[in-house]
């Protein structure tokens, strides 16, 4: 099985995220998790064999820790069809009989 696109629902990347450095993440969060994880992602990039419409910054996270710094990320660019709620906000998936798939992120 090939998937044509990935999708992800775990909010916002920057939920729980502490307003000062040295605060700590708000626990069972998005940040406090640091998803989306980069190893899943990088994974998802050698599966996915098309590019969406638009290539699109994402936010992804190396790791996260018990001390400050609380979390690690980056913020790379990719074309593949990897789409998820922490950067695209709202994921709306349209589909025909003919198993032709409109995607339409909100971007909230």
């Amino acid at each position: 099985m090939t998937p044509k696109m990935a999708v992800i629902s775990c909010g916002r990347w920057d939920f729980g995220k502490p307003a000062k450095k040295k605060e700590k993440p708000k626990k069972l969060t998005t940040f406090a998790f640091g998803h989306p994880r980069r190893s899943t992602i990088d994974m998802l990039v050698l599966a996915i064999p098309g590019e969406r419409e638009q290539a699109t910054k994402q936010v992804v996270f190396d790791a996260v820790h018990k001390k400050p710094p609380y979390a690690e990320f980056r913020k790379p660019t990719t074309a593949k069809r990897i789409y998820a709620t922490a950067w695209d906000g709202t994921i709306e998936i349209h589909g025909e009989l003919d198993r032709h798939y409109q995607v339409r992120p909100s971007n909230n």
